[in-house]
């Protein structure tokens, strides 16, 4: 519980190439409150996570963007490397990181060295080739955490776009608020759409296999909404318990997976 020595400057963690959904998820965490109490900068290094063939350690970027977001006053940096056999570009990459204001905390590194920092650019609409191709009424479009505001919302939309057949996942069984009570209300009235609300887990195999029976009376799956998703309510993330990390992760992160295979 005593601050680290003021030479200590940074918290480090490197996690091995073969990092699961919850593998390294208690190194980081305790790193993360290690960094926070010792008011020291994170460093948190992975392999083949943002192109690599595992997915399912694509939650620790999400994971430190929030924490940059909510610790004031620490640094929390994240370096993933395509290869473990780069020690200049992993030189080159440190150097970068931990002395420049542009990385915006993220980095992914690959033989050249090339060092890519991940952003967001703005995408404007300027002819009918760009817009998103409509949906078909000869399909299914499936929505989990359907029953939700934001699945209502995803819904409406894709009848807009010409959805005529959903299926609403939901694990409650039940519309969160009114307003989305009454666009469900509205989407069940209109005799041209078939809407199915099926209550499942789709993070469960049980689920996915209540999901697989519906289909077999439907058209083909041509789209999928992941829209499930626990909120963590009000915990400050330096207090999130690994139980809690786990709760909150797995509707995202086994329900997409599961959704995906679905699709293939």
């Amino acid at each position: 519980s005593d601050p680290l020595p003021a030479t200590f400057s940074r918290v480090i963690v490197i996690l091995k190439p073969s990092v699961d959904l919850f593998d390294g998820a208690s190194s980081i965490m305790n790193a993360l409150n290690l960094a926070f109490k010792s008011r020291c900068d994170l460093l948190v290094v992975t392999q083949g996570v943002l192109r690599g063939e595992s997915w399912r350690g694509a939650w620790i970027l999400g994971f430190l963007r929030s924490a940059r977001h909510e610790l004031k006053g620490i640094k929390v940096h994240y370096i993933d490397f395509n290869s473990c056999k780069l020690p200049a570009e992993a030189a080159a990459a440190l150097s970068y990181i931990l002395h420049s204001d542009d990385s915006g905390g993220e980095l992914f590194v690959s033989p050249g060295p090339t060092i890519e920092i991940p952003h967001l650019t703005p995408f404007t609409i300027t002819s009918e080739k760009n817009a998103i191709e409509c949906c078909k009424p000869s399909s299914t479009y499936i929505i989990s955490g359907g029953l939700g505001d934001l699945g209502m919302l995803s819904a409406e939309a894709l009848v807009k776009q010409g959805a005529r057949n959903i299926v609403l996942l939901s694990r409650s069984g039940t519309t969160r608020s009114d307003e989305a009570g009454r666009i469900l209300r509205t989407l069940c009235e209109n005799r041209n759409l078939r809407i199915e609300c099926l209550s499942c887990d789709v993070s469960t195999m049980q689920g996915m296999s209540k999901l697989k029976n519906l289909l077999l009376s439907l058209p083909p799956v041509r789209g999928i909404i992941h829209a499930a998703g626990i909120l963590g309510g009000r915990i400050p993330i330096v207090e999130t318990t690994l139980e809690g990390l786990r709760h909150i992760l797995s509707p995202k992160t086994d329900g997409g997976w599961n959704l995906h295979s679905l699709a293939l």
